[in-house]
């Protein structure tokens, strides 16, 4: 809540920070939520097909709008998995939406986020150039990414890999977000090296994670922490397995010196071995605005203007 105060007002009745006061409403207006909006680029192939069999699913559960965009294929062809792609994702869906077109699918994608904005994109995972069609998504835009390697029914059991600060923050949200719809549960991880197990670091973790389990509470997801010592490859694929989780959640890597974002190191390793478990890689709003300034300028301008 913000409010702002007359000159006169602050005069009569100072406030300090911290302080508390009642708060009266004269008038309200309650603005109906947007809801989640997904981008789904499909072709036709066995990945995408995965992508729509779980895109499918959460979108419903979640009431979500819903864009396929078609690429790959021309002409009736093209039609006809679009049609065969609607069925497929069947009704309960906010709104479905279909687009086709003859770019690649980089450029088709950074056309359709430009258009209008999406909270998450979701890409079939496994086809040759996925990772590097996968980096290329995560370079424009303010969307979050879904990668799905496999078919499975919705993710009933997330695994939410977070660090102490604001990016780890807006991990935990935007995956409460979206699984609050699913009826699934979260566990909050955080891996320490051994040169990090101190008890002052152990008690701040302990901290951050334990409000993370209370924000994903307050939306209704029912949620866990815990804390690891040791790699972090190893300690996060002991935690997938031993705890049976089938969402995998990671912050996205910061872009490099030239706007581009490389999935190597941790998140690399996962996005190439795991195979049988989907990916949301969450983009802070850090993350968003260093590469918007180290994007080069394309020649368009964007205005976009929102109200809350």
């Amino acid at each position: 809540i913000e409010a702002t105060r007359t000159q006169d007002q602050v005069g009569r009745l100072p406030l300090l920070p911290g302080q508390k006061v009642w708060v009266g409403i004269n008038r309200i207006h309650a603005l109906t939520h947007p809801g989640l909006r997904f981008l789904l680029p499909t072709d036709g192939s066995p990945p995408a097909q995965a992508a729509l069999v779980v895109a499918g699913q959460i979108a419903r559960l979640a009431h979500a709008r819903v864009t396929l965009l078609g690429y790959g294929l021309t002409g009736e062809a093209l039609q006809r998995h679009l049609q065969e792609a609607k069925e497929q994702m069947g009704s309960g869906l906010a709104a479905l939406d279909t687009r086709t077109t003859t770019l690649s699918p980089g450029e088709a994608i950074v056309q359709e986020v430009e258009r209008q904005p999406y909270d998450m994109v979701i890409l079939g995972l496994g086809a040759p150039g996925s990772v590097a069609l996968a980096e290329h998504v995560l370079q424009t835009g303010e969307h979050h990414l879904l990668l799905v390697p496999c078919s499975q029914p919705a993710p009933q059991n997330a695994l939410i890999c977070a660090a102490s600060g604001e990016p780890g923050k807006e991990d935990v949200l935007f995956t409460g977000r979206l699984i609050r719809h699913l009826g699934a549960e979260a566990k909050l991880l955080t891996v320490l090296s051994e040169a990090q197990d101190t008890p002052e670091i152990q008690e701040r973790v302990h901290r951050f994670l334990g409000h993370g389990v209370q924000t994903l509470e307050l939306i209704g997801v029912p949620a866990k922490k815990v804390i690891r010592v040791g790699r972090a490859r190893e300690q996060i694929l002991d935690e997938i397995k031993a705890g049976a989780h089938d969402l995998l959640v990671l912050g996205a890597p910061l872009p490099d010196i030239d706007g581009k974002v490389v999935l190597e190191g941790l998140v690399g390793h996962f996005v190439r071995t795991l195979n049988n478990c989907p990916m949301l890689i969450v983009r802070s709003s850090s993350q968003r605005n260093i590469s918007s300034l180290l994007s080069p300028f394309s020649g368009r301008v964007n205005i976009r203007k929102e109200v809350v």
